[in-house]
């Protein structure tokens, strides 16, 4: 049965509460049964920091692989890591200090690095760069990390009078941003 309250505190990034189930024996590598993820994935979605380092701290395998199971549109993501989820910077930090796997790949040929530039987030791309995440890798489909935030880029420019004032600037300048660090790492080691 899954420890809910656990999978809850990872959430919410409630420190206390966590460190207080970990301590009365909770598995922080449990698995949901309803949705396939683990405490360290709440954290890592939730961007969750304090959360992510308890959890650590008492024993969260950064390289657990899971299949998540979406309870809301059924779709299936199989072999995931935590540092797939990472949101931040700091998240990343914090996995990558516990020895997570940089280039690390889901069943579907998926990295860290392609879903950090598909959600457009440059810290996290420098990061995963700066700890060795190869940035030629190609997914199932065929697509590099730079092909997946230059479809992201190009959505912006096309779509961006679609949203509130300054969302699509702000985007923009993220997803160019992604590019531009995606194009040099490639540059840089072309096979």
């Amino acid at each position: 049965m899954d420890d809910v309250e656990l999978f809850q505190a990872a959430g919410r990034n409630d420190a206390a509460t966590l460190r207080s189930l970990l301590q009365a024996g909770s598995d922080p590598n449990s698995v949901s049964e309803l949705a396939g993820h683990t405490p360290l994935y709440n954290a890592c979605f939730s961007n969750a920091a304090e959360a992510v380092r308890v959890l650590l701290e008492h024993g969260a395998d950064p390289n657990k692989r899971f299949t998540y199971r979406s309870p809301i549109d059924g779709r299936v993501e199989g072999d995931l890591v935590a540092i797939m989820l990472a949101r931040s910077a700091n998240i990343a930090t914090l996995l990558l200090n516990a020895r997570a796997d940089v280039n690390c790949h889901a069943a579907n040929g998926t990295t860290a690095l392609m879903r950090a530039a598909f959600r457009g987030s440059p810290e996290v791309v420098q990061l995963l760069l700066i700890a060795g995440a190869n940035a030629v890798t190609k997914n199932a489909a065929g697509n590099s990390a730079l092909d997946l935030a230059s479809e992201q880029l190009n959505f912006f420019r096309t779509q961006g009078c679609l949203f509130k004032d300054g969302h699509a600037e702000k985007r923009l300048g993220q997803f160019t941003e992604v590019c531009e660090l995606l194009s040099k790492a490639m540059a840089a080691n072309p096979t």
